[in-house]
């Protein structure tokens, strides 16, 4: 089913990456960064002129950039999907990971759909963001 909404995610597409990133380009709805704490900065101006440095109002020595999740909510018509860059293994049930995600993705001011997938930069899949909600820990 995910492969049908969105090409990129077929089994044997080459230049998966690049094309997720293509995608994310021409049919952004928010760039985040998500700090551990689970609240969320708006990055759109930090991508729009390419600066990948953490926040500059943040707390002193409160966090390394490695603690965040960056990433970008895009969608095509219905389809929604959250790009998450982080490690492959970073959302399959790192509860930490998981519960800084479902926080930060709670405070975006755009409505996302139950069945937006989760996706890392390199195509790995995660599920829907319910599914990511169904395996964190409370």
């Amino acid at each position: 089913e995910a492969t049908q909404r969105f090409y990129f995610l077929e089994r044997r597409f080459t230049g998966r990456k690049k094309a997720i990133q293509d995608f994310t380009h021409a049919h952004p709805e928010f760039i985040f960064w998500i700090d551990p704490t689970g609240k969320l900065w708006d990055a759109r101006e930090a991508q729009r002129h390419r600066i990948n440095k953490l926040p500059t109002d943040l707390p002193e020595n409160v966090m390394q950039e490695s603690d965040f999740l960056k990433g970008h909510l895009a969608r095509q018509f219905e389809d929604q999907i959250i790009i998450v860059h982080c490690d492959q293994e970073a959302l399959i049930d790192n509860q930490r990971k998981l519960k800084q995600l479902v926080v930060g993705i709670a405070q975006i001011p755009v409505f996302i759909h139950k069945d937006a997938l989760v996706i890392s930069d390199q195509g790995d899949l995660y599920g829907t963001l319910e599914d990511i909600e169904r395996r964190l820990i409370i």
